[in-house]
């Protein structure tokens, strides 16, 4: 319950040159609340985006345990990222390995930057380069 409670204040969503991404903040919490979220976003973008869904993830001080990866590996089986790209920023260097396998394993489009400016303009350049292909 206390994760439901706090979600607004764990996602929005930013309207770059027309180009709408979702933000969440999955900083400085527990793993126990972060797989809980990752279930409720998941299930989110799932229903609400049907396609080319631009995300931004912060992950500063996020926990990385056996439970994160299974819970990850369980939202890359929903083919979520098959329709969507993601960019991650405040990861730290053993959660960055993880994230290369899990892109490699199941062929997602997950990138990582240092910054949050970075992520953004990652994808909004994706954004208007797949706007220009679907012409």
């Amino acid at each position: 319950m206390h994760v439901i409670n706090t979600i607004v204040n764990r996602q929005n969503v930013l309207c770059i040159d027309g180009i709408e991404i979702l933000e969440f903040d999955y900083s400085n919490i527990s793993d126990t609340d972060l797989i809980e979220l990752f279930d409720i976003h998941a299930s989110k973008i799932t229903n609400l985006y049907p396609k080319n869904t631009y995300i931004l993830l912060n992950v500063k001080n996020g926990p990385t345990s056996v439970r994160i990866i299974e819970a990850c590996k369980k939202i890359m089986m929903r083919n979520i990222f098959d329709k969507s790209v993601a960019a991650i920023y405040n990861i730290n260097s053993l959660s960055k390995l993880i994230l290369k396998t899990i892109n490699v394993i199941y062929k997602t489009n997950v990138a990582v930057f240092d910054t949050r400016e970075d992520c953004i303009l990652f994808l909004v350049t994706t954004a208007k380069k797949n706007a220009i292909n679907r012409v």
